[in-house]
Order: structure tokens, then C-alpha cells, then sequence
């Protein structure tokens, strides 16, 4: 009922913000800025493809372009709200909405670049490609919620919903802690499973049959070490598993 009531409140007061004619303005000045925002990282996108594949020998012009192309929708929309919260300065309209979208929108770039130059650093993989915008975003909707003072309200929220295990406890908020621990710990294994691999290809010292056997066997530990250390990361106490081993 308290997160109810929360949300509630939480929506009635938006709905006060935007009802009046200066907050719909605000409200319409963000969509269009965001539409504005993502035709112009559209374009961008269109000509960085051009542009990189012409640069087939530069590696490190083409990682800058690349990087730029990460930043194109935020730091796009934040010069458009610039521009446009200027404008309505002049005409002595509020723009407090607008004012909080300045650091969500740098702190959305940051992170963005951020996690391409890490994910650079790993060894290429389809699955470390596809899940770079998902890792962005859930980064960027936690800064952003403490940017707006809201994160201890919503983790408060979430460890309230919770069920009993044995001796452990899990909640919504141990859930998620424990798939985001999981993640980062599988990401970390499967790059260095990958070194090793690697490293085990240019040896001279095994032969094929050897090899294999290295890179399965290490594969497995590493994954299993990470699951290990992903569940101790959050707390679990291994012995609520117990109960499902015979008596």
C-alpha cells in the first residue's frame, strides 16, 4: 500500500506540474527536442557508416567516430534544450523541467561513452555488443533516480516486496542486485575465458587435444567461480540450498 500510495503521489504531482500552461510548454519543448534529438543521431549514424568505411586502416579514427556516434542523441538534445530554454528565458517562461534534464543528459553521454571504451577493452563478441545499451541504460536509470532523489524511495519499494528461504530472504531489490552481480561476473569471466583461449592457441608448448581440454576445463571453472562469487557478492547464504538435498 505504501508504494501505492507513493506512486500516486508521485504521479498526481507531474500531473499538477504539466497542467498548467508553462509545464506543457516545457513538456513539449523535451519532445521535441527529443525528436529533433534522435533525427539528428539518425543522420549522424548514416554518415559515420559512410565515413568508417573508408577507414578500414585507422582503427583509432574510426573508434573516436564511433564514440561520437554513442554521444550523438544526448549531447544533440542537450544543445537543442539549450537553445531552447534560452528562448523561453526571454519570455520570463519557467524552465525548472528543463533544468533537469541538463544533468541526466550529461551523465546519459558519460555513461554511454564510458561503456563502449570498456567494452573495447574486452575482446569483440556479439553478446558484449548486444548488451551495451541495456548495461547504459540500467546505469543511467540508477544515477538518474538518485540525480532526482528518488532512488531511496524506489529501493525502499522494492525490498519491501520479499519472500522467505530457508534462512534467506530475497526481495525484489536482492533479485536484481543478484542478476546485476551475475552479470557483471559472467561478462568478466567470458573475457577472461577468451584470454586464456587465446593464449592457449598461440602456445607451443600443446599440442591440439591438450588445448581443447584447457579451454573447456578453465571455461567451466571460471563460469562457475563467477556464479559463486555473484551469489556471495549479494549475501545469499549457500545453506538455503540444502533443502533441496536428500535427508
Amino acid at each position: 500500500m505504501e508504494l501505492l500510495e507513493t506512486l500516486y503521489y508521485f504521479a498526481l504531482k507531474w500531473v499538477k506540474e504539466f497542467s498548467t500552461i508553462q509545464g506543457g510548454l516545457q513538456l513539449v519543448t523535451v519532445l521535441g527536442c527529443g525528436a529533433l534529438a534522435a533525427l539528428t543521431h539518425k543522420r549522424w549514424q548514416q554518415f559515420i557508416t559512410r565515413l568508417v568505411g573508408d577507414l578500414e586502416q585507422q582503427g583509432f579514427v574510426r573508434f573516436m567516430l564511433r564514440a561520437t556516434n554513442r554521444i550523438a542523441f544526448p549531447m544533440s538534445m542537450l544543445l537543442y534544450l539549450i537553445l531552447t530554454r534560452f528562448l523561453l528565458d526571454q519570455f520570463g517562461i519557467n524552465t525548472a523541467v528543463l533544468d533537469i534534464f541538463t544533468p541526466l543528459l550529461l551523465s546519459l553521454a558519460g555513461i554511454k561513452l564510458g561503456v563502449y571504451i570498456l567494452r573495447t577493452g574486452f575482446t569483440p563478441s556479439p553478446a558484449l555488443r548486444a548488451w551495451e545499451n541495456v548495461f547504459s541504460l540500467l546505469v543511467w536509470g540508477v544515477l538518474a533516480l538518485h540525480l532526482l532523489g528518488w532512488l531511496p524511495d524506489v529501493v525502499k519499494a522494492m525490498d519491501e516486496f520479499a519472500f522467505t528461504f530457508g534462512e534467506s530472504r530475497f526481495s525484489v531489490l536482492s533479485l536484481l542486485q543478484l542478476t546485476t552481480s551475475i552479470i557483471v561476473f559472467i561478462v568478466l569471466a567470458n573475457w577472461l575465458s577468451r584470454l586464456i583461449e587465446s593464449r592457449t592457441r598461440r602456445s607451443q608448448y600443446l599440442n591440439p587435444s591438450m588445448r581443447v581440454v584447457l579451454t573447456k576445463t578453465s571455461k567451466f571453472v571460471i563460469y562457475g567461480l563467477a556464479i559463486l562469487f555473484a551469489l556471495k557478492a549479494v549475501g545469499i547464504d549457500f545453506t538455503a540450498f540444502a533443502v533441496f538435498s536428500g535427508a
